[in-house]
């Protein structure tokens, strides 16, 4: 059998295959970075004053809102952000900060993305008493799972075992779609808690951002 002769390019090959592929294009906000950081600032302070607390002019804090506000306004990036620290660092004040800028940036839009935020205790027990809404999760063009490493790594219900943070993170993974993550774990002990494989992941899908700041629970 005579050998068929290609004469496209490999760079041709790379698009044709390309097109084949279905690209997720990557959550922004179409406004400038100075914009971002007045409004996500904005958004954190309401949060912090909505607890009858008062915001302070903390550096690590101030420095974790200006990376997620430019973060916010870039396309080629990582599709997610992991915000780690000790309790009562204001993580999830950021993960309520940024639902906010993202509820106001599509106020006006008839077919705006949700953002869905789950503790990952509650997460883990959708995966046993409502699996269908569980697996609807990893499709949501918005997730924040707060206090990931709270709920049981590996739960069964009788024959099944399962493993939800896993099973969710593997596949928003695959899809690229945006996710918010919350932890007192730090990124080098996902393995530990949980397994390399997500580890391994959380490297290539996550940027992470350390509150090394005191807690405010005072």
């Amino acid at each position: 059998m005579k050998e068929t002769e290609y004469t496209r390019s490999e760079q041709d090959f790379q698009q044709m295959f390309a097109k084949q592929l279905t690209t997720v294009q990557r959550f922004k906000l179409n406004i400038s970075e100075n914009e971002a950081i007045k409004i996500l600032t904005a958004a954190y302070k309401a949060q912090v004053e909505n607890r009858h607390c008062h915001f302070l002019e903390d550096d690590d804090i101030i420095r974790a809102i200006e990376f997620t506000a430019s973060w916010l306004t870039l396309e080629n990036k990582k599709p997610g952000l992991y915000f780690t620290g000790f309790c009562g660092t204001g993580k999830t004040t950021m993960i309520k900060a940024i639902k906010m800028v993202v509820d106001w940036y599509y106020s006006n839009t008839r077919l705006k993305p949700t953002m869905t935020i789950i503790k990952a205790t509650d997460l883990a027990s959708m995966a046993l008493n409502n699996y269908h809404e569980f697996k609807s999760l990893a499709k949501r063009t918005l997730l924040a799972i707060d206090d990931l490493g709270q709920e049981p790594a590996v739960i069964s219900s009788y024959a099944n075992v399962m493993k939800p943070c896993i099973e969710i993170l593997s596949e928003r993974y695959d899809t690229q779609l945006t996710t918010f993550i919350s932890s007192n774990l730090s990124p080098e002990k996902i393995k530990e808690y949980y397994d390399e494989r997500l580890a391994d992941r959380f490297r290539e899908m996550m940027e992470t951002i350390p509150f090394e700041n005191e807690t405010f629970r005072k």
